[in-house]
């Protein structure tokens, strides 16, 4: 009897290993799948710190800054048809660039700082074509810089930088797709210059001038606020993601304006040159507004300790106000004595955008 129980015991043991070790599953239960990374903050990577750098291909746009309007009549047809085109310098493709440093927390809250540098030119210039009938007319004072002109140019230089402080935390809402709120500090300086040149033609009481006159502008504006955002991500395939962010400032700071304007003035009985300098110191509140879209691709190496990170992006950036000149000074002049300026300006108010594609390199460590 033992010898039975005991061949029993060997054959009943030699079956549960066979079982276990044969590939297929007999059972009517199916196999439970392996469980899916639960979703919830990333706090499995142990990466400490990262650094990245930007390319940034971007095209600038400033607002309101026409600098004279071309007026050209067609004097062939039986209707004297008038065009006027209104004539602005626009910047072309332009390039900065974007570096970050920071860390990251044990619980995975990341922090650092961020700098932007871009410097964009911009150029513009009109005429009235030979045998053609029509003028030049300054956007700037045209009491002092003329109302008709034959030629016209303008240049606008721009130097842009922006420093930020930011804190944030990438969440997991899915496997596939998270979001990457963030709060932080916004600071910005701008530079800018702003020139025009018109061969003027003054009329009058005294016997008429042709003249160059000029006009000179420098903004000088600074600021600092809040800031707050958010980025998102969904992973369409192993590492590759699509990308989206937004995010919005608020900026308290200081801008100060010089202008100045060389043209002619009469004294009632010629023509003589005349400058005109203006200079204003203030402050004022700005908001930004940031977007971007695009894709990313990231890859672990080293076991899995650091990544590479590269992301093609499209963005846009909004800074509203920027635009702080004035936009017409008049002159009252008087017979035989310098002239009573008479200030009748109107803020410009133009927004300063920027859009077009980044290149983004990210090493984690």
């Amino acid at each position: 009897m033992s010898k039975l129980l005991g061949t029993i015991g060997l054959l009943s043991l030699f079956v549960v290993q066979a079982h276990a070790a044969w590939p297929f599953n007999f059972s009517k239960t199916p196999k439970e799948p392996e469980p899916e990374p639960s979703p919830g903050f990333n706090l499995v990577d142990g990466r400490s710190g990262f650094i990245s750098g930007d390319y940034l291909c971007w095209v600038p746009h400033q607002d309101d800054l026409f600098y004279a309007v071309s007026q050209v009549t067609d004097t062939d047809s039986p209707v004297a048809k008038t065009r006027n085109k209104y004539k602005q310098p626009h910047f072309g493709w332009s390039s900065g660039g974007r570096v970050s440093i920071g860390g990251y927390t044990n619980d995975s809250w990341d922090v650092g700082f961020t700098g932007m540098y871009i410097y964009a030119r911009a150029k513009s210039s009109s005429h009235i074509p030979t045998g053609a009938t029509g003028k030049i007319i300054p956007d700037f004072n045209t009491n002092l810089l003329s109302s008709v002109a034959s030629k016209s140019n303008a240049t606008n230089k721009l130097n842009f930088a922006i420093l930020d402080f930011s804190l944030g935390r990438e969440f997991f809402l899915t496997e596939k797709f998270a979001i990457h709120p963030l709060i932080g500090l916004r600071s910005f300086g701008m530079s800018q210059e702003y020139r025009t040149r018109y061969l003027s033609t003054f009329t009058g009481s005294p016997p008429s001038v042709t003249a160059s006159t000029r006009f000179k502008a420098k903004n000088l504006t600074c600021g600092i606020g809040p800031r707050a955002g958010i980025d998102l991500k969904f992973y369409i395939s192993e590492g590759w993601a699509f990308l989206g962010g937004i995010s919005g400032a608020l900026l308290w700071g200081s801008y100060h304006i010089n202008q100045k304007f060389k043209g002619q003035e009469s004294n009632g009985t010629a023509f003589v040159p005349s400058i005109i300098k203006t200079t204003e110191k203030n402050t004022s509140l700005r908001t930004n507004l940031d977007a971007h879209f695009g894709l990313g691709y990231d890859v672990w190496f080293n076991c899995d300790k650091n990544r590479f990170y590269i992301a093609f992006l499209f963005e846009a950036s909004e800074w509203f106000a920027m635009n702080q000149f004035n936009d017409n000074f008049s002159t009252t002049p008087t017979s035989g004595s310098t002239a009573n300026i008479t200030i009748a300006g109107l803020r410009r108010h133009g927004d300063l955008g920027f859009i077009g594609g980044t290149l983004h390199l990210q090493i984690d460590f």
